[in-house]
């Protein structure tokens, strides 16, 4: 279930050509217009901010650029979509017991964050290569590396095979990886 913060708390801020602040803060005690000189501004929006791996941390957010001419009014919609991507990590009750005292992490250009085996919560990434490591005991075993899109939300199912050895430096057939893109989006146009 995504709980998606109100929209009052979208955070909101409109700047000029040359980069200057206009306004920034929340988007429910932004003005409802705005009177400007002519030129072009820069609108952008987002749920929440994001700068490094978190867990339930979806990014929502639009960025616009509107011309607004000398005595003229111009309207600008803000369409929100997800910034950032998710990774998910299920691990099969084998995992745990093989690897036990073993820790899982995921890392991106912005930041590692622990990845426990029972965890259940989803980690949310800036759009780009995200590697998920196991160490264990002296070893640390690559497990993938996978390159994520924005809105990009990627389940992965970690299993052993038995009969594999206990050490997963040593053994090419210990832990296999099966994924799950299957995503279901919905679209819905709401005119008022």
């Amino acid at each position: 279930v995504l709980a998606l913060p109100d929209t009052d708390d979208f955070i909101l801020e409109v700047t000029d050509a040359k980069g200057n602040s206009l306004y920034k803060g929340k988007y429910g005690d932004s003005p409802s217009s705005m009177t400007v000189d002519p030129g072009s501004y820069t609108l952008r929006v987002k749920s929440i901010e994001f700068s490094k791996p978190e867990f339930d941390a979806p990014q929502f957010g639009d960025e616009q650029v509107a011309v607004v001419n000398a005595g003229a009014v111009t309207n600008v919609m803000l369409n929100c979509t997800q910034l950032n991507s998710g990774l998910r990590l299920l691990f099969s009750a084998e995992v745990p017991e093989k690897y036990s005292g073993g820790a899982v992490s995921l890392a991106s250009s912005d930041g590692t964050l622990n990845y426990e085996y029972a965890e259940k919560r989803t980690a949310f990434f800036k759009p780009g290569s995200v590697s998920a490591v196991l160490k264990h005991g002296s070893s640390t075993v690559p497990l993938m590396t996978r390159n994520l899109e924005a809105a990009e939300m990627l389940t992965v199912s970690i299993s052993c095979p038995s009969g594999g050895g206990e050490n997963p430096g040593k053994s090419g057939a210990d832990i296999s990886i099966s994924i799950d893109t299957s995503r279901i989006w919905g679209s819905e146009d709401l005119v008022i």
